[in-house]
């Protein structure tokens, strides 16, 4: 049963952001515990339109209120209407691995994705694909992915599912 996030009432947007940058966050928390035993910094959430991205990565930028320097992943606002919270937990994954190939690996130039970035989306079940689908090319400037059937991340959504951490993000009951 495939849970879809919905967002037809009438909400406030404040309530709305600060629910869904905690859902993405936990995901991220979460994730980096059990995909990468911890080993990576921990992330902000940002929310905000982007082109074509779900979400995207940004190593190191300062932090408004701190100064200091930390890793970012920024969610597209507007993809989150009826996306289903696996193709969501995906997507923050796709980001995390940009964030594990800055720390830990070469990554390429602008948005191109090598074949290290590749091995290490593999290792998780993230298998990266020009088509989304199997047999797509697996490096270039615009590379999507699938989920492994039974993989860490296959894994990891379905326990993120099965705990309801898709209950930490719901939207507020219409006011009467």
């Amino acid at each position: 049963m495939q849970q879809i996030i919905q967002r037809d009432s009438p909400i406030d947007i404040q309530y709305e952001t600060q629910t869904t940058e905690n859902f993405c966050y936990k995901v991220c928390h979460y994730s980096n515990k059990v995909l990468f035993g911890g080993l990576l910094p921990p992330v902000q959430i940002f929310l905000k339109p982007l082109r074509s991205s779900c979400c995207t990565f940004e190593a190191e930028v300062i932090d408004h209120i701190s100064g200091k320097r930390i890793d970012r992943i920024t969610v597209n606002s507007r993809f989150l209407k009826g996306i289903p919270i696996a193709k969501l937990v995906m997507s923050l994954m796709d980001a995390v691995v940009s964030q594990q190939q800055h720390h830990f690996g070469k990554p390429g130039r602008g948005s191109y994705r090598n074949k290290e970035r590749a091995a290490f989306s593999r290792e998780i079940g993230l298998i990266p694909s020009s088509t989304g689908e199997k047999g797509g090319k697996e490096t270039g400037e615009k590379v999507s992915f699938y989920c492994e059937t039974g993989s860490r991340v296959d894994h990891l959504i379905q326990e993120l599912l099965s705990l309801d951490f898709a209950n930490t993000w719901q939207d507020r009951p219409a006011q009467q």
